[in-house]
């Protein structure tokens, strides 16, 4: 809460008050792309939705780390109004939980290993 609180304050700072409302006025005239979850619905709301109920799963699976990554790439993916067929690529991301280990750990990592 404190960061978001400094980076509140850092914003207004530098930017000023004004530049928030000049923000959401441009935000509210802006469409969604077409191939996003509100451009290919019609529905306004439903890619701000999506991210946020998104991101309060993700948070609810903190426990389950794979589980977790996942799903915010998933939902940072999808739930953007922004959304591309070239931005699809960034779901490759969710592979990396499933990769193993490196075989031979790196030398230095070797003699912190307990001895047999």
């Amino acid at each position: 809460m404190v960061v978001a609180a400094v980076i509140l304050v850092v914003s207004v700072l530098g930017a000023g008050v004004g530049s928030f409302s000049e923000y959401f006025d441009v935000a509210r005239t802006t469409d969604p792309s077409t191939s996003s979850l509100s451009g290919l619905s019609g529905i306004g709301w439903l890619s701000p939705a999506f991210l946020v109920a998104g991101t309060l799963l993700a948070a609810g699976l903190g426990r389950w780390t794979r589980a977790s990554f996942i799903v915010a790439v998933i939902v940072s993916v999808v739930g953007t109004p922004a959304l591309y067929l070239s931005g699809l690529v960034t779901l490759l991301a969710t592979l990396a939980p499933f990769s193993d280990a490196p075989a031979t750990p790196h030398p230095d990592l070797a003699q912190l290993e307990p001895e047999a």
